[in-house]
């Protein structure tokens, strides 16, 4: 990093704090008996070359080795500043970067400090924020191509509304069914930038955020001023090929009987709904929203409903029944059901119609969520778990439980295995979840369960109580978290022909 030709200095945070704008963090939050050098360039700063923020030490004739104290605590720049990247791998106390008017890079990758900026932000490729020790504050217009956080801190309410901000893609680990799956990431980056999920198991037991998809290789491209990103063409050639792949069962939006008789089209609702007390066959999910949704069909009326209820305060029903549309609602009075137009009740027609389009899609992606669960946690792969050859020789080294299960623990996890004729073939993982008062460990256990009669692998969910209850389909992320698990599984014990590539030995007993 070449400054030579700048009037760039070295001085005290003491001389410079009236300059800093008071919405910046080292103007409200900084104690000047610690690190109390700024680096100050008096101007615009338009550099061609990378920015480490981890190397500023060099600009500093105070730096001493010795003394965390000496390294400069942010730049100071009183002008514009234009970069390529800009980026730092300690997340912990790196330097920050205080640009006063305009800030332009190419991809800006951080953690550890703050970055703020009084006037505009564009960056054309990557924004990644990591870790609670960095900040980012825009006082300007934002322009971000792709903007990921993992738990780093920026304004998520002004992101999510994109107020005066045009944000492309905008990645969060509040994403966590997103996250589990990395598509939407991986889509972007470069093939030696990230990780497949395999790689991923091969390190960590399940991704836990957006970063476990990042590999290192990206610090030294950021370094040399390499392209982070594939074109925008080759990111939605990637999503149009997992589009292709995918049921797009509805569409539009509109309540209409074509679409209500999607909602109970038998190949694919097969795949969600169960028997109700009549036997007919029905889905039910609350979503995070406290709206509750429930899709029935009744064959002896030849009846297509979607009811969808506000919390405890009234439901609506779209319904074909006989070949034509109805809608109705309910307030949970004495009036009992009554015929609802846009005319005769606005308000709660105009609910109807918004959470009827929101399920639409919801349910899409359920569905497709489904198929791909059941292409991974099938009847091959789950008899190929239970008869590997590991676990035979665990059953003849270890020998059962009296309820026919053995049993494996490593680290925060626990694994039960069962393929005795007289007790349901299963398998179970357990995850830790707390620590109980008298010390012992608490799993939450996800149990995979072949069922003949409805020919497929249940998943089984069992809290800390010892409760035990299929998982609803509408848990997206606890399938896919499931899903994730059972492919560790695998790939601890794998079929024999890929035992030479086996990822984790087993000393002890111990998987």
């Amino acid at each position: 990093m070449n400054l030579s030709n700048l009037p760039y200095r070295t001085t005290s945070y003491d001389e410079i704090a009236d300059e800093l704008p008071e919405s910046s963090l080292y103007k409200e939050h900084y104690d000047t008996h610690w690190r109390n050098r700024v680096i100050v360039i008096d101007g615009d700063w338009i550099l061609n070359e990378p920015l480490d923020l981890d190397a500023v030490d060099e600009l500093s004739p105070y730096y001493n080795p010795d003394d965390y104290d000496s390294l400069p605590l942010f730049i100071l720049v009183k002008g514009n500043m234009q970069a390529t990247n800009i980026y730092n791998g300690e997340i912990c106390g790196s330097c920050g970067l205080v640009v006063l008017g305009n800030l332009t890079a190419e991809n800006i990758v951080v953690g550890g400090q703050e970055i703020f900026v009084g006037g505009d932000l564009r960056v054309s490729g990557f924004y990644w924020g990591d870790y609670n020790h960095g900040s980012l504050t825009v006082m300007g217009h934002i322009s971000i191509y792709v903007f990921l956080e993992t738990d780093y801190n920026h304004d998520n309410k002004r992101f999510e509304e994109r107020r005066n901000a045009d944000i492309t893609e905008y990645l969060t680990d509040d994403d966590y069914e997103g996250l589990l799956l990395g598509e939407k990431l991986v889509s972007y980056l470069k093939p030696e930038f990230s990780f497949a999920l395999d790689d991923i198991l091969k390190i960590d037991y399940i991704p836990w955020s957006w970063k476990c998809w990042i590999n290192d290789d990206i610090f030294p491209a950021l370094a040399k001023g390499e392209t982070i990103f594939v074109s925008p063409e080759e990111t939605q050639k990637r999503r149009d090929e997992i589009s292709k792949k995918q049921v797009h069962l509805f569409p539009n939006t509109d309540i209409s009987i074509e679409n209500l008789l999607r909602f109970t089209y038998p190949p694919l609702f097969s795949l969600v709904c169960k028997p109700d007390k009549n036997n007919n066959p029905r889905f039910e999910m609350w979503d995070d929203n406290d709206v509750f949704y429930r899709i029935l069909y009744d064959p002896d009326y030849d009846a297509h409903s979607v009811f969808i209820q506000n919390d405890e305060e009234y439901g609506v029903l779209a319904q074909v029944y006989k070949g034509e549309l109805h809608t109705s609602i309910n307030t949970f009075t004495d009036e009992g059901v009554i015929d609802m137009t846009a005319t005769s009740h606005p308000a709660h027609f105009a609910f109807l119609e918004k959470e009827f389009a929101y399920f639409c899609r919801r349910y899409e992606e359920l569905i497709n969520s489904r198929i791909y669960y059941l292409s991974k946690v099938n009847e091959a792969n789950f008899k190929s778990l239970l008869a590997n050859g590991r676990l035979q020789d665990f059953y003849a080294q270890k020998g059962k439980n009296a309820d026919g299960y053995i049993t494996l623990q490593k680290d925060d996890f626990i694994l039960k295995v069962s393929n005795e004729e007289t007790t349901s073939a299963r398998i179970s993982l357990g995850e830790h979840s707390k620590y109980n008062e008298d010390g012992s460990v608490a799993y939450l256990y996800f149990h995979y369960e072949w069922n003949a009669e409805r020919n497929c692998v249940l998943l089984i969910n069992e809290d800390e109580n010892g409760e035990e209850y299929e998982l609803n389909f509408g848990n997206t992320p606890r399938y896919y978290r499931a899903m994730i698990y059972f492919r560790k599984l695998q790939l601890l014990f794998p079929p024999a022909e890929e035992r030479n590539n086996r990822v984790i030995s087993f000393p002890d007993g111990r998987f």
